[in-house]
């Protein structure tokens, strides 16, 4: 190959890019790869962090990690136990390092103590820029002084508490919001208004706004508050099915005892039964807890769910 050098070529130091460099598809002056993307450094930084934290990345979560660290909202769409709650719940740690702010906002009080669980396993430093609030827990009145005077780089809390404490979230616009069950927050459609009000969305002759959003796989009928989401955000929700799952569900019509009983046989590695009452647990509970190892959850008592 005849050596060449092209003037003031080079894409990465915009200097002489010699033949030599383009084979081995590097800048030899700043040590980069010719085809360097200027969000390849934080992306790069972002893997290490999770493979510290969490482990390997996959392929869908770098895929993700490159489309959060473009700016870009999206919904993650994947089956269950691919770790999107994982996945958002790291996003919002190195944003936290970055002097971001994150809003974690999960369906359940369980998830965010879960979520809460794993945020300290991962980063004993970071912890104190955590602030949660879940029904039964003691300390609110500091939670709100919290809030109130922004000290805090993560939230976590449920959907409920969007919907009711919305008046104590204005002022705040945070940089990224995760959403762990997108049809919860669907199913009140002034929630919609409130996320994109979150993410520092307003009108100035045409919309605009800072915050990155991501939500995880949606089930549930769109509404046409949705389409906000494709008309600011660039990024549309819809029904969804999965074809890999370690999953299986079931329905039983009426009380069949012995059905239930023949599946619980069957599948060992545990079942949860979702009924459609309290009471209704407690007599299930009572027909099985002498035959099969089994708990009872409900909304004032999750130990067993724990446990599980």
């Amino acid at each position: 190959m005849i050596e060449a050098k092209y003037a003031n070529l080079c894409p990465i130091c915009k200097k002489d890019l010699a033949t030599e460099e383009i084979a081995l598809n590097k800048c030899e002056e700043k040590n980069k790869p010719l085809c360097y993307a200027k969000e390849e450094e934080i992306i790069n930084e972002f893997f290490s962090f999770f493979e510290k934290a969490i482990g390997k990345p996959r392929a869908l979560q770098k895929f993700w990690a490159k489309r959060i660290l473009r700016g870009e909202s999206f919904a993650a769409v994947a089956p269950t136990g691919i770790g999107k709650s994982s996945f958002g719940i790291t996003m919002a740690l190195f944003f936290a390092k970055k002097g971001k702010k994150s809003y974690l906002i999960f369906p359940t009080t369980l998830l965010v103590q879960q979520s809460l669980e794993t945020i300290n396993k991962i980063s004993e430093k970071l912890k104190e820029e955590v602030l949660y609030y879940y029904g039964g827990m003691k300390e609110k009145e500091e939670f709100f002084e919290k809030l109130k005077n922004k000290e805090f780089k993560i939230l976590l809390t449920t959907t409920q508490f969007l919907a009711k404490h919305f008046d104590d979230l204005k002022g705040i616009t945070f940089d990224f919001i995760f959403v762990d069950d997108v049809d919860a927050i669907l199913k009140a459609s002034r929630n919609i208004d409130r996320i994109l009000s979150l993410l520092g969305f307003y009108y100035d002759g045409k919309w605009k706004g800072k915050g990155i959003l991501m939500v995880s796989t949606a089930t549930a009928k769109k509404g046409k508050k949705a389409e906000l989401f494709r008309q600011l955000l660039n990024f549309d929700i819809g029904s969804s099915y999965f074809t890999i799952r370690n999953i299986e569900d079931v329905y039983i019509e009426g009380e069949n005892e012995a059905e239930i009983k023949k599946l619980l046989n069957k599948l060992k590695k545990g079942v949860i039964i979702y009924a459609r009452s309290i009471e209704e647990c407690e007599k299930w509970y009572e027909k099985l807890k002498d035959e099969f190892k089994i708990g009872l959850v409900t909304s004032k008592s999750k130990e067993a769910f724990e446990k599980f």
